[in-house]
């Protein structure tokens, strides 16, 4: 598994409003496809069959343990982006958790 984790949900919703546009641009970005893991191991995913609960925010991902909503691959490129500038545990992920506890 990659230091990031994606799960892409193709439940009916997420295929219904574009879940296969969104895998065939991670399969195409990140150079591998569904249950494997980058050659620089930052990265791995797998498109999930269940419903990962987000029915509202179709199509989605979840991102190590946050869930990305209404996804074009213009805004999945954004967050895979900034996804890679951090690495899960490292101080910028404290910082951010912390930042995001206050605003909610």
């Amino acid at each position: 598994m990659g230091r990031h984790h994606i799960r892409l949900c193709m439940s009916i919703s997420c295929w219904i409003r574009g879940a296969n546009q969104i895998k065939d641009y991670m399969t195409r970005h990140m150079g591998v496809e569904s249950g494997e893991t980058m050659k620089d191991g930052s990265f791995s995913w797998e498109a999930v069959p269940d419903c990962l609960g987000a029915c509202e925010m179709a199509p989605m991902i979840q991102l190590d343990k946050d869930f990305h909503g209404n996804l074009t691959p213009d805004k999945l490129g954004h967050i895979l982006t900034e996804a890679s500038k951090h690495s899960p545990g490292s101080k910028d992920d404290e910082t951010k958790k912390h930042r995001n506890a206050k605003t909610n």
